[in-house]
């Protein structure tokens, strides 16, 4: 063995030994092989692409037509490598549907008032023309009610101020005030107001006045306030577009209860004693022939209505009263209005009696037969509280939408009948034209299951005709014929009613105002038909048949929203499945697409600057840039 400098033996192997060099080369070789892993399994750079909006809150909220509004977005390629994008830029117009939508204005406590405040786009007046008209009753104090517009920064364009106190009423408009006199001695009053562009009309009650409409002064939010004084609003509507869109107001109010009530098939129990010292209770109803409604205070007093007399009976201690009323209205309604020492009984808001209160505990129910409740609630006459009880929501089906397109597919498609195209097709007058004896058999048994025996129904039908175009046919379709049929037709501003009457046909041409978004109504009862579009109605008559057949639709050039038939005497409401939302959701109109190509190198990013322009009517419009890799950004507005 050799040594070393300090005397260390090595067992020193040849350097030119095979094994020597092998080994020497076999680590060399797993060097590189861990290297080379090391460098090829290493996970390649995230490749994406960014695409947002520059200076986002800038984009336009609100927007007036014919003005262009800029905008500019951004497009980072951080793929990795130079890529080529496609993009598309799109400008949907939506329509709300306002002849189905019920806003809801809100007045929240604030001090000595209560005021409202909403963004909800529906609210947002924008027409030029349009009327708002409610009623209120003031409960307590003596101050004041202001009605007022608002625009998109809640500063506010002019004010109705009514002051029941002074007797009088102001128009506030800027710096310019017009005082007008009012007097009335009325529990419950009226408001109303017309406007357009060149006058604005207030009355108050029976008492009216007229003004100049100050310039650009008629589009904004509305609001509501009341100021030292408590007062309720009821019948709250906005008249806009031909349609007629009730608002709801809502008081917050920490003494608004709804109490949970047992309910069954003939009764509603509330099982809690009214704390109260002066309050109504009242409950609003619908019966069908020989129906008894029974409003119960207590174990003593009973208030009943008999449909098959038209009496309202009182039974209070033993003692039995009944009182004649009349029985036109199809939705009635009893009141019993209570003091420490008096109930006093109302129908339909008629006064028929009084009777003594020995201030025993009042715990109300109601009892009937085959009788829809509609509401059923305590509000108290000196005070904000209301005691809501529940009823049970009113009972929904849904059945196919049944048009003339689909009454072909009671054809027989096999064999020779599927080719042969001289057949006729069936149509909303005659449903078995053109179709053999095992396909009207076919049909007949749909017919039995589906058809129509109701005599107290209303049909709704929402469609959309931007275009004013369109046709809508709605009939009430009995297997050998039309029972009665509804022809819409836009594009001539008219309808044609086709009915049977004196056992013959006949027809009524009647002039309509179509608006973008309309609501046709088919009103029966007592035998008579009534036809309303967008509220207005436009025909009334009497007629032979009305029921025992299919509702059947047909229509072109226009989109059929939604459809459904309820049953008054029931309840029941049987919704049409369509291809679109049934929930009032905001309408497509129209839609406009330009495309564009871009090519950006790596790790760059490009800025695309474009602008909008809108120069048609619509309540609110989406903007959206899409890529062709799915990416996409969208920003919303309204028209004002």
């Amino acid at each position: 063995m050799a040594k070393d400098a300090l005397g260390l033996e090595w067992n020193r192997k040849d350097p030119d030994d095979p094994l020597y060099t092998a080994m020497i080369w076999a680590l060399s070789i797993g060097i590189v092989v861990v290297i080379a892993t090391l460098l090829l399994t290493r996970p390649a750079p995230e490749s994406f692409t960014e695409l947002y909006f520059n200076n986002h809150t800038m984009l336009p909220e609100y927007i007036s037509l014919n003005v262009s509004y800029p905008y500019s977005f951004t497009i980072h390629n951080l793929e990795n490598a130079n890529t080529t994008y496609n993009y598309t830029v799109s400008t949907e117009y939506y329509d709300m549907d306002y002849s189905c939508e019920k806003p809801e204005l809100y007045l929240e406590q604030s001090n000595s008032s209560r005021i409202s405040t909403t963004n909800d786009p529906t609210l947002y007046i924008k027409e030029s023309q349009y009327n708002i008209s409610f009623n209120y009753e003031i409960k307590d104090g003596d101050g004041r009610i202001a009605f007022r517009l608002l625009d998109i920064n809640n500063s506010g364009k002019y004010q109705v101020i009514i002051d029941q106190k002074r007797s009088k009423a102001y128009f506030i408009a800027k710096d310019n005030v017009t005082a007008a006199d009012i007097k009335s001695n009325l529990t419950i009053n009226s408001f109303r107001m017309l406007m357009t562009k060149t006058n604005t009309t207030i009355i108050i009650d029976s008492q009216s006045f007229t003004i100049p409409t100050p310039k650009d002064y008629t589009h904004g939010f509305i609001q509501l306030e009341t100021i030292d004084t408590y007062a309720e609003f009821t019948n709250f509507i906005i008249e806009r577009k031909s349609i007629k869109m009730p608002v709801a107001i809502k008081i917050a109010d920490s003494q608004y209860t709804v109490y949970k009530t047992e309910n069954s098939n003939n009764s509603i129990n509330t099982n809690t004693p009214i704390n109260l010292t002066n309050y109504d209770i009242k409950a609003t109803f619908r019966t069908v022939a020989n129906n008894v409604m029974t409003l119960k205070l207590n174990n003593a007093t009973t208030i009943s209505y008999l449909k098959n007399s038209s009496q309202i009976v009182i039974n209070d201690s033993n003692t039995l009263e009944k009182y004649y009323v009349d029985d036109s209205k199809p939705l009635k309604d009893i009141t019993a209005t209570v003091t420490n020492d008096s109930i006093k009984i109302y129908y339909n808001d008629v006064f028929i009696t009084v009777i003594g209160n020995n201030n025993t505990i009042i715990v109300p129910s109601i009892s009937y037969n085959n009788v829809t409740v509609s509401d059923f609630y305590v509000k108290a006459n000196d005070a904000p509280i209301t005691i809501n009880y529940d009823i049970s929501a009113p009972k929904e089906t849904t059945a196919g939408l049944l048009t003339v397109d689909s009454l072909k597919y009671f054809k027989d498609n096999s064999g020779a009948n599927a080719s042969n195209s001289s057949k006729v097709l069936p149509s909303i007058t005659n449903m078995t034209q053109g179709l053999n004896d095992d396909e009207i058999s076919y049909l007949e048994e749909y017919y039995e299951r589906a058809k129509i025996s109701y005599d107290d129904y209303l049909i709704t039908a929402v469609y959309t005709d931007r275009l004013r175009n369109g046709t809508l046919s709605v009939a009430m379709a009995g297997i050998n014929g039309s029972i009665y049929l509804v022809d819409i037709y836009d594009k001539a501003a008219n309808a044609k009613v086709t009915y049977i009457a004196n056992n013959t046909e006949q027809y009524a041409i009647v002039n309509i105002t179509p608006a973008s978004v309309n609501r046709l109504t088919m009103d029966v009862k007592n035998n008579t038909l009534t036809i309303s579009l967008n509220g207005k109605n436009i025909f009334n008559r009497k007629v032979d048949k009305y029921n025992d057949g299919v509702v059947l639709f047909d229509y072109g050039g226009m989109t059929l929203n939604s459809a459904q038939i309820t049953n008054r005497n029931t309840g029941l409401i049987t919704i049409f499945q369509k291809q679109l939302n049934l929930n009032c959701d905001p309408i497509l109109t129209d839609r406009y697409v330009q495309s564009g190509t871009i090519s950006v190198p790596d790790k760059n990013f490009t800025i695309i600057k474009d602008s909008v322009l809108f120069n048609s009517t619509f309540d609110i419009a989406k903007v959206q840039i899409s890529l062709d890799n799915n990416q996409e950004i969208h920003f919303w507005t309204k028209l004002i």
